[in-house]
């Protein structure tokens, strides 16, 4: 197989909590490949959104190894990586994240490295893809969970990055929309995407072309078997 598009490699990551520091983050690997659906399944608090934090260069591990379509991104000020996350990587919050007062088209060309004005035309086209062209001009308030995390879809893929992040993208998702939102996953993946799903639903797991389980801060690729006990 080729070259691991990311590559996350003995990832450790402590917080200090009251009087003890925890460990957040403690080992292991993790592969992702371009035109493939990854599912990072654990339970609540077995240090999922961290390890995605991590990925996404949102948070800066204690130690280990995380290269990025060839890039040790670790090796990086913070400003590089900034501009490495923007030109590389897309990222869904659980939360969504839109700006409330904006529409639905301008959240997403906000998030565009060509600026707002020249990103309309691409936010334009992403939110027809997602199927989201008719509620382009409402704000976040007056769209649904699922529409919402349609635009936030669109808005992480303004871009054209290589890698995509989302944290429990179908949570909040009735199954017929769960399946709808997973397709649109599944066309970046088709599209070359290397696509990363945080979650702990089991039907997301199946979805996906492979599977690590994360337990305790520790996450390996995984067989049939640890993906039924996790």
């Amino acid at each position: 197989m080729t070259r691991p598009l990311l590559h996350a490699t003995d990832l450790a990551l402590r917080f200090a909590e009251t009087s003890k520091d925890v460990a957040a983050l403690e080992g292991g690997e993790v592969q992702v490949h371009r035109g493939h659906i990854v599912a990072l399944l654990g339970r609540s608090g077995s240090g999922k959104t961290t390890w995605m934090n991590v990925a996404g260069l949102l948070v800066r591990p204690d130690s280990g190894r995380l290269t990025i379509d060839g890039t040790d991104v670790l090796s990086l000020d913070d400003t590089g990586r900034t501009v490495f996350r923007r030109d590389h990587i897309g990222v869904i919050f659980q939360s969504f994240n839109l700006l409330p007062q904006m529409s639905a088209a301008e959240n997403v060309a906000l998030a565009s490295s060509r600026g707002m004005r020249s990103g309309r035309a691409r936010a334009e086209e992403l939110l027809d893809s997602v199927g989201m062209s008719r509620r382009a001009a409402h704000r976040p308030g007056e769209l649904s969970a699922g529409e919402q995390q349609r635009v936030a879809i669109a808005r992480a893929l303004v871009n054209e990055p290589s890698l995509l992040l989302a944290d429990e993208p179908t949570g909040n998702l009735d199954e017929e929309t769960e399946s709808e939102v997973l397709a649109q996953f599944r066309t970046a993946a088709d599209n070359g995407c290397g696509v990363v799903l945080i979650t702990h639903s089991s039907r997301v797991a199946e979805f996906a072309d492979t599977v690590a389980v994360m337990r305790s801060g520790h996450v390996t690729m995984s067989t049939a078997q640890e993906v039924a006990e996790a």
